[in-house]
């Protein structure tokens, strides 16, 4: 998480579009999208709660910043724990079976081995001419 402590302030307008991008947010998740996918009659308290941060954000938007406070934090949490669960599940489902292949087929693509034979690993560029980037695409 962040370790920002200042406080970030916020614009009335910016208050504003928290508060209606919620109550829209409110209605669609809570009272039309969830009820209908799961079969159950369509609550009412959605709809209130919506009509509150409408009308909170419409005539007085500075009352938001305290939840819109709360709202950054828990999307920080849900933040750091989705990147941390999210780069796991690639590691552990992409990335570590194609090293365990490659490695069941023994391939080296970074010649990584050490060979007591070879004096240098350095590997030796090609000269190129002087007009080798005079259009390179």
């Amino acid at each position: 998480m962040s370790n920002d402590s200042r406080k970030t302030e916020f614009t009335p307008k910016a208050l504003r579009d928290f508060g209606l991008i919620m109550a829209g947010m409110l209605v669609l998740m809570f009272g039309i999208v969830l009820p209908w996918l799961f079969s159950y009659a369509t609550p009412y308290w959605p709809f209130i709660v919506a009509l509150g941060f409408v009308a909170t954000s419409l005539l007085k938007p500075n009352l938001l910043g305290p939840v819109n406070h709360v709202w950054l934090k828990i999307s920080e949490v849900l933040g750091w724990i989705n990147t941390r669960l999210i780069m796991g599940i690639i590691f552990f489902l992409l990335i570590m079976p194609i090293g365990l292949i490659m490695r069941l087929f023994a391939k080296d693509p970074l010649n990584k081995q050490w060979s007591e034979s070879q004096k240098s690993y350095r590997i030796l560029t090609k000269v190129r001419n002087k007009d080798h980037l005079e259009k390179p695409f």
